[in-house]
């Protein structure tokens, strides 16, 4: 459906705090909304309802792994580059 596509290709765009919103007929489905952006409860106002949905958190970065010559994994100063 050509609304998902655009919101396929929306979500690359956003800043990390975007908020998306979609007016639509009562009557129709809601949006399908793409990975990358978290659904809230939509408002009907009359014949239209707004949803809403908000960019999710990026997926954090693993931890280093710990260094097995340590109790810790290691800081910032112990991190050394692959080479």
């Amino acid at each position: 459906d050509e609304l998902a596509a655009v919101l396929d290709g929306l979500v690359r765009c956003l800043a990390g705090d975007a908020e998306v919103v979609v007016e639509r007929a009562s009557a129709s489905p809601a949006p399908r909304w793409p990975a990358g952006l978290v659904a809230s409860v939509p408002r009907r106002y009359g014949s239209s309802t707004l949803h809403r949905a908000r960019r999710s958190a990026p997926a954090a970065e693993p931890a280093p792994a710990a260094d097995p010559e340590l109790d810790h994994p290691p800081g910032p100063a112990e991190q050394t580059e692959p080479t």
